[in-house]
């Protein structure tokens, strides 16, 4: 502290390049989703699915990154000259990247549908735009002390395909010659370690694609290097059943957190097998199909190990646990509620809770998700907080549930609007939101995916 110079010991230059990132296969649509627009995985799937549709984007379920040769022809011949290093036959199995048709009208588009595809038109044109360039420099600086401090910034040089830069990468910061002497401040903080961040289903979404990365074993990690934990077709869905279940709990941010009922079950099941709570046993699974489709082992015997394993394990778990799962029903919780019309202790199902009385409270009314608090705030206050609904004509509204205790069912009160209350009802319960054919309109045929046989021109 009584010498408050430094002198430049070291300088390093080093020009780097940045590309634009690769295209958007499912899993990378739904991570950007859930961080920039709050929205679940299973949500950018229905608007992804949605755009397919609609024929302004292609094919959404795919795990590629790149594009086939042929699509890229396809493009340049319409005016897309898409560069070399996002095009390979090798990366592309059933489907290539998600990309925009081009076809149609995009400013009919509103919403989320619009974002959504705003986002995957930037990334797609961004790949044509020059790199980011910079100077990466780094600096050490020596004490009279010879304790030596470090430093590093970076000159930007082009923009290139990025729209916005950081403030500290300004292009006129000096770069100290070596030898210089400057002076310093000295300050102690005093700091602490932070727990990893939590998964936002954005995030958990790519953990579970990239999941072989989490087993130490060469070989069983090669087993699910290309598919992980799901297809991108079913981690969202994955993702829903153990919010569903009662194992999750994801808030409006996107941030998923265990429930006491999953931190319940994950030690008891690690127990009785550790690989069940890691990539292992799916990488396992793997291994054995592999070794069916080689015709190293047969179908029927794969099915009797993996429903000998199903029934043995969960036949140990159960058995040896009724006591530490007790207190937990079927919702996830430990909870348990009075049926707010007759006074009867509630039930849990499928669609949520019910009673004998023909009350019910359901896991998703007219396309919103509802959650156990929702229910407390009901049983307490005779109402929930206003949530965004969706009619069955696909209409949104804002409205809040209220208690019909007499007819022992609930009923909507609109909020900002002069309708009439309307019963939610038993059946709203179990009420899901008006969606898409999904899995109906793959693309078939043809060598590029282009045009009739893709659906990205007319039928």
């Amino acid at each position: 502290m009584q010498d408050q110079k430094l002198t430049v010991e070291d300088v390093k230059v080093q020009q780097k390049t940045e590309y634009a990132p690769y295209l958007f296969n499912l899993a990378d649509l739904q991570a950007y989703c859930s961080k920039t627009y709050k929205i679940s995985p299973a949500n950018a799937l229905s608007i992804a699915q949605s755009l397919y549709e609609k024929k302004f984007t292609t094919y959404p379920r795919t795990d590629c990154r790149f594009l086939s040769s042929a699509v890229a022809v396809e493009l340049k011949s319409k005016g897309y000259n898409v560069p070399q290093r996002y095009i390979d036959d090798s990366k592309v199995t059933d489907h290539y990247a998600i990309i925009p048709t081009f076809h149609g009208n995009a400013s009919m588009l509103s919403g989320l549908e619009e974002k959504v595809y705003q986002a995957v038109l930037k990334r797609f044109m961004d790949t044509m735009k020059p790199p980011f360039v910079y100077d990466a420099v780094s600096i050490t600086y020596l004490h009279s002390n010879k304790e030596r401090f470090f430093d590093s910034f970076r000159k930007i040089k082009q923009t290139g395909f990025k729209e916005s830069v950081n403030e500290e990468d300004v292009a006129d910061r000096e770069v100290p010659s070596k030898g210089n002497m400057i002076p310093a401040i000295f300050t102690l903080r005093n700091l602490e370690t932070k727990p990893p961040v939590a998964y936002t289903t954005g995030t958990l979404v790519m953990a579970m694609e990239k999941a072989g990365k989490l087993i130490e074993d060469e070989e069983l990690r090669e087993q699910i290097k290309t598919c992980g934990i799901g297809t991108s077709a079913t981690r969202a869905a994955i993702i829903e059943k153990l919010q569903d279940k009662g194992f999750i709990d994801v808030d409006k941010k996107q941030k998923v957190s265990p429930t006491e009922f999953g931190k319940a079950v994950i030690p008891i099941v690690e127990r009785y097998d550790e690989a069940l709570i890691s990539p292992l046993k799916t990488a396992d699974m793997e291994a054995k199909l592999n070794a069916v489709a080689s015709g190293e082992l047969a179908f029927p015997e794969y099915m009797e190990i993996v429903n000998q394993y199903v029934a043995d394990t969960t036949k140990k778990i159960i058995s040896g646990n009724k006591e530490n799962l007790a207190g937990f029903g079927k919702s996830g919780s430990s909870n348990t509620y009075d049926c707010p019309a007759c006074g009867k202790q509630l039930k849990f199902g499928r669609y949520g809770w019910y009673c004998d009385c023909k009350f019910s409270f359901g896991l998703e009314i007219c396309g919103h998700k509802m959650k156990e608090t929702d229910l407390a705030d009901l049983i307490a206050k005779g109402k929930t907080k206003a949530y965004t609904f969706k009619s069955k004509a696909g209409k949104s509204f804002k409205a809040r549930l209220l208690l019909d205790k007499q007819n022992h069912k609930t009923t909507f009160e609109f909020v900002d609007t002069p309708q009439k209350k309307t019963a939610a009802g038993k059946s709203s319960g179990k009420a899901k939101s008006s969606g898409n054919s999904w899995g109906n309109s793959k693309p078939s045929g043809g060598s590029s995916g282009w045009g009739k046989s893709s659906g990205w021109g007319k039928k």
